[in-house]
């Protein structure tokens, strides 16, 4: 059940809490953010950004949508946030196939080294 003040989203589920049903939603929205429907996966990244507003929504996971957008500094906007914000998903960072977009910029090493994964 969704807590008071929160509306249903198509990334909010009821009875689901923090990122459980958003990482089933992630690897759809991942697969949608192919460069060929590059509008479609920036209108769903706008719908995203709304429900954002309502619920908790990892920076890390915006990153990984704009880095399949080839959005590849936005992306690493994004992952200063979640640097920032101390947040738990940037230990998995170098599994997450929706950062191969990345990998091979220095930004990524240097976020690596921070994090103490190399």
């Amino acid at each position: 059940m969704l807590r008071p003040g929160y509306r249903q989203g198509p990334l909010v589920r009821p009875g689901v809490h923090g990122h459980l049903g958003l990482l089933r939603d992630l690897r759809l929205l991942l697969h949608a953010a192919a460069p060929y429907i590059k509008e479609l996966a920036q209108g769903v990244l706008a719908r995203q950004g709304e429900i954002a507003t309502k619920v908790f929504m990892s920076p890390v996971f915006m990153a990984l949508i704009h880095f399949r957008l080839a959005e590849i500094d936005r992306g690493f906007e994004w992952l200063d946030k979640a640097l920032a914000d101390g947040d738990h998903w940037l230990e998995f960072i170098k599994v997450f196939p929706g950062s191969d977009g990345a990998r091979g910029d220095p930004p990524y090493a240097e976020l690596l080294t921070k994090l103490g994964l190399v």
